[in-house]
């Protein structure tokens, strides 16, 4: 059965080897570190190639980073097999020799760094002709002559100086095209040759001076010549490692007065800041939240005397920490005042509730809360709730509870004023009873006895009872239980199992059994993930018999994000049936299992829910004692 359930509701750093030549003739070699910016984001895709037997296969990626990403190509022999990487693969720029079994092959790269991964997309390889001359087949025709083409741009790239700088490029033609790189160094207005670089691929050892410096390859054969696009080549200072410049000084101040302790240290990127503090004259440091800033400013305390601060600075290639700096604090006692009163709030059940309250005071003064069952007139502390903000998770029992905080210091004690606590009862268009939620549930269990429905309206109705998993914040559920239809004056009986989201047994399927549900029949019903499977079970003592069924689970997997016990009214064409009259359905042994461990109702977050219409149509009653159980009821009447 379909159920609608109300929702509470750059840079890369590529390594190749390559040379260039000096004014004098003289070679080069470096490597590229590429100057980081984040985690790993691709910059150039490789392109899809067309190649023969024996033919050389050049596959290009860049990606910018912080810190320098590393790449690794991947191949996928299959559609549908897994990626694997290519042993030794881990520039920007993959080559290789064509082989016939290579044809249809998928090629990527990763880009990896502290900060990430980035794939790149696949590049399909062609392979077409043969590897080898059949003997006895006679000679091809030779290929017509064609002027080059290119196949395959340069990157632009940023890389830190002294780094090794790539570029590759390839064109197709016949005969095969020879290669020139060129440089232009004011902009493209000019190019000159690159001495000794014959080869598709270039690489060298970047300069601060190569800053903005563009690169281009021209091919030629006899047919003509062809020039790729420019790259552009920029280099970015080499990094550096943090070093204090400015060091901390002690501060003498009175308490509640202003103590500020600044530092300041170079690096290159900048490095960011953190301060500690001490309260054992250094022998620990803990970091201080929310200090990262070159100054950091306390309002002084006296029970803060003494303590010391620092701040430790850091960037990519290290760390620099600062001299201590002590703190001296002149005390003046002062009893707490309260600055913020706690507000009286309205929630609803199965929902949070927060109180908040603050004092001033000379020592910082200590917190505690108290609440009140009888309107104020006594107090109980509240175990652990020792912070200015109390929140707590609000059931129908917190009904017209008070709360308030009670300050402490040396000097004295304030107590904020009472703030009451609302509960409201949450109210859906199609469920009645109990949700648990906070968890991930793998089990639910329950036992209910099989209400009678008063069909004599002759209006068509719906009741059904059940438990289940999902549905109350997801759009999957797994559910088993009991159902009773009019079909007009006639009550129908039967029991059902449903997981929404499979094809398969949406919508719900009745349980084909050789003995009918009967209106007081005493039924017990679970459903339990158990491995990849999800396990039905549905029980009738009375009438003797137990059903069982399994259903793989679906993709996408459900939730598991609440846990139910309910009275419905099942959609039925698009919209909620007509709710007929029950005689009160009492759910015991109400059981979650999440984690492996199994609890009541009242072990996880819950809320009870009323089925809402116009008017309120079904509502539970309290939870027993020991959470496992309640008694929902039809009251479309009231």
């Amino acid at each position: 059965m379909s159920v609608h359930v109300p929702k509470n509701k750059s840079k890369i750093s590529r390594h190749l080897t390559f040379l260039l030549a000096t004014g004098t003739g003289a070679a080069r070699t470096a490597v590229v570190t590429e100057y980081a910016v984040g985690a790993p984001h691709v910059t150039a895709q490789p392109q899809d190639q067309g190649a023969s037997p024996g033919s050389t296969v050049v596959f290009a990626a860049a990606a910018i980073g912080k810190p320098q990403p590393r790449a690794q190509w991947q191949v996928q022999t299959g559609a549908g097999d897994a990626w694997r990487d290519v042993a030794g693969a881990t520039g920007p720029n993959y080559s290789f020799t064509a082989a016939s079994a290579d044809n249809g092959w998928e090629y990527r790269a990763v880009f990896t760094n502290a900060g990430g991964v980035a794939k790149t997309r696949s590049a399909h390889l062609t392979v077409s002709g043969l590897s080898q001359i059949v003997p006895s087949a006679p000679a091809p025709a030779p290929a017509p002559a064609s002027a080059p083409v290119i196949t395959l741009q340069p990157v632009s790239q940023t890389v830190a100086a002294g780094g090794t700088v790539t570029m590759a490029a390839a064109a197709s033609g016949n005969p095969t095209p020879s290669v020139q790189w060129q440089i232009s160094t004011d902009g493209g207005d000019t190019w000159g040759d690159v001495p000794s670089s014959p080869s598709a691929t270039y690489s060298f050892t970047a300069a601060t001076a190569e800053n903005g410096w563009e690169y281009r390859a021209v091919f030629t054969n006899a047919q003509g010549s062809a020039t790729t696009d420019a790259a552009v080549l920029t280099v970015a200072p080499a990094a550096s490692a943090p070093a204090v410049a400015i060091e901390p000084t002690s501060q003498g101040v009175d308490v509640g007065q202003t103590a500020t302790f600044s530092a300041a240290a170079s690096g290159d990127p900048a490095p960011t800041a953190q301060w500690q503090v001490s309260t054992d004259g250094g022998g620990a440091w803990t970091a201080i939240t929310g200090a990262t800033a070159g100054s950091y400013s306390l309002l002084a305390a006296a029970n803060e005397s003494g303590w010391e601060y620092r701040a430790v600075f850091t960037n990519p290639s290290g760390s620099a920490t600062t001299s201590p700096a002590v703190l001296t604090v002149s005390a003046v006692a002062v009893a707490p005042a309260i600055t913020t009163q706690p507000l009286s709030q309205s929630v609803v059940a199965g929902s949070d509730a927060t109180f908040d309250a603050a004092a001033s005071g000379n020592p910082t003064p200590s917190v505690q809360w108290q609440v009140s069952t009888d309107g104020g007139a006594s107090w109980a502390d509240i175990t652990g709730a020792i912070s200015p903000s109390y929140k707590l998770l609000v059931g129908l029992q917190d009904i017209g509870d008070a709360f308030r905080a009670v300050f402490t210091n040396t000097a004295g004690t304030a107590a904020t004023d009472m703030a009451v606590l609302t509960v409201e009862e949450y109210e859906g268009a199609n469920w009645s009873g109990y949700v648990a939620t906070g968890e991930t549930f793998s089990g639910v269990s329950g036992s209910w006895t099989v209400p009678a429905v008063d069909c004599s309206d002759g209006v068509s109705g719906d009741a059904s009872q059940w438990v289940g998993i999902d549905g109350w914040t997801s759009d999957t559920v797994e559910q088993d239980g009991t159902r009773v239809a009019c079909d007009g004056s006639t009550p129908n009986y039967v029991a059902w199992y449903e997981m929404y989201g499979d094809p398969a047994v949406d919508g719900g399927h009745e349980v084909d059994l050789p003995d009918p549900v009967a209106p007081g029949d005493v039924m017990s019903a679970s459903v339990v993930l158990s491995g990849s499977t999800w396990e039905f079970s549905l029980a009738d003592a009375t009438a003797g018999w137990t059903f069982e069924t399994a259903i793989a689970t679906p993709a996408p997997a459900p939730s598991q994000s609440s846990a139910e016990w309910i009275v419905e009214r099942p959609d039925i064409d698009g919209a909620p049936a007509v709710l007929p009259d029950f005689t009160p359905v009492t759910f015991t042994d109400a059981t979650a299992t999440a984690d492996g461990a199994a609890g009541p109702i009242t072990g996880y977050p819950w809320a009870p829910v009323a089925m809402n219409g116009s008017t309120i149509l079904a509502q539970p009653g309290g939870l027993t004692a020991d959470g496992h159980g309640f008694t929902d009821t039809w009251d479309a009447s009231s």
